[in-house]
């Protein structure tokens, strides 16, 4: 395993990837270019996607949390949280069928 170049830690490299040097350089590049943003929500072409699953995600928990911690506001908080769901798996499915 070799350390990477901004000392992130390692990257894992198998024995096929060693018999292939140009596949080392691109798997290099590609880390590089993601940068650590790009680690966790994925490169450009999945990124949107990740993003969107986990707006959706942290308003759903909002909005059970809500409905836990104050009953009694509970249509009140739905009325808004909703809509952002709704919005975002429009966008989700939409984009998907686009292209």
């Amino acid at each position: 395993m070799a350390d990477q170049p901004d000392g992130a830690g390692p990257i894992t490299i198998t024995r096929e990837a060693r018999l292939q040097p140009k596949l080392v350089k691109e798997l290099r590049q590609m880390e590089l270019d993601a940068g650590y943003i790009g680690r966790l929500v994925g490169g450009p072409k999945n990124a949107p996607n990740n993003i969107a699953f986990v707006v959706v995600v942290l308003v759903l928990l909002a909005g059970l949390a809500a409905g836990v911690f104050a009953p009694a506001d509970r249509a009140e908080v739905w009325k808004y949280i909703a809509p952002i769901v709704t919005l975002t798996l429009g966008y989700l499915f939409g984009r998907n069928s686009a292209s």
